[in-house]
């Protein structure tokens, strides 16, 4: 199965969970490549190990060649290109109707338009362009939808999953949460496959509860991308109570985000500067060991003033893992959830 996934950025040190999905599909035989609207960051090059599929990035695309590649789209296919415009100037306008003229560069492309699916990660703006190239090559979509994607769904997302033959989310709450908001989805298109982790990497290399596995003082570990939804304030506010009742310990919050210098001044004033650090942005491996060493993995998430939340996040689900207890590593290994996935690919049925 040639399979095309459409991403907002790539690699991103964040979205671990869509380069071991895609890893993992081409262990298993699938043809894959990568349409990014935007570069990814450096933290997330590493993720790109072990990956054969190519990359495609809209943002690196050149105007003269990107011109050149619709004009020749729109000569080749001329009545899908004006149903495509049509549509899109019913959906949202002259600017939804540039933005699927944009798209059509990538049209253009001969794997593209030979692939069997189109698989966008995130019921966003890559949900969006997924759909654009739908119509633009009729090649039939998907999404996988994870959580600041869904709370709240976009009208005009919600709009154009009528078109995908299917839906991926990644728990329960998200699958009930959705059929709720939007209960012409059905059962038959909507399926929960959970983001996997690979198993391979998350074994403990050291023994729980050993001076080597676990630091004095005791850590608490957060990770995550530093914004409301995660509750790091939280998590700072609890270190506060717990010093006062004089406990030793320290806490480390891997991620970076847009929270950072409101988290850094509340550290400052709770006088925690020697107790509580942000680390930044780490890779893969320095975030598995960051929660290999730790006594305790911290999550304190919470509903934002937007609606944003978490729904199940990878890093407890890795932590999880990391207890060393084989039923965890068995219910989130990687290779039998993607496996899972493709199966939901391969047998995704017409159009409703």
């Amino acid at each position: 199965m040639k399979v095309a996934y459409v991403l907002g950025r790539f690699p991103v040190v964040s979205e671990t969970f869509v380069a071991g999905e895609i890893r993992e599909m081409e262990r298993l035989g699938h043809e894959v490549r990568i349409f990014a609207l935007g570069e990814g960051d450096e933290g997330g090059r590493a993720l790109l190990g072990g990956l054969h599929a190519h990359v495609s990035v809209m943002a690196r695309e050149g105007r003269v060649r990107a011109l050149a590649r619709i004009a020749a789209y729109v000569a080749s296919e001329p009545g899908r290109f004006l149903r495509g415009v049509r549509e899109s100037l019913r959906i949202g306008g002259l600017r939804e109707a540039g933005r699927f003229v944009r798209t059509t560069s990538w049209a253009w492309d001969a794997w593209l338009a030979e692939a069997d699916r189109l698989h966008a990660h995130f019921a966003s703006e890559p949900a969006r362009a997924a759909h654009r190239l739908h119509l633009a090559t009729g090649v039939p979509f998907g999404v996988t939808a994870h959580a600041t994607d869904l709370f709240p769904l976009a009208p005009d997302v919600a709009a154009r999953l009528r078109a995908a033959r299917w839906l991926v989310t990644v728990c329960e709450y998200n699958r009930r949460a959705l059929l709720e908001a939007e209960p012409w989805l059905g059962e038959d298109r909507l399926h929960v496959v959970p983001c996997g982790v690979d198993a391979r990497r998350f074994r403990r290399r050291t023994e729980r509860g050993g001076a080597s596995a676990v630091d004095r003082p005791p850590r608490v570990v957060a990770v995550g991308r530093l914004v409301e939804k995660k509750g790091f304030a939280d998590l700072v506010a609890a270190a506060a109570l717990l010093r006062a009742r004089g406990r030793v310990f320290e806490v480390r919050i891997c991620g970076e985000g847009p929270e950072r210098a409101a988290l850094e001044e509340r550290i400052a004033r709770a006088g925690l500067g020697g107790v509580a650090r942000l680390l930044g942005p780490l890779d893969h491996e320095a975030v598995r060991d960051e929660i290999e060493r730790a006594a305790v993995l911290a999550l304190p998430a919470v509903i934002a003033a937007d609606g944003d939340r978490d729904s199940m996040p990878l890093v407890l689900k890795e932590a999880m893992s990391l207890s060393g207890r084989e039923r965890v590593l068995a219910d989130f290994d990687l290779a039998p959830l993607t496996a899972r996935f493709a199966a939901v690919l391969t047998s995704a049925g017409a159009p409703p």
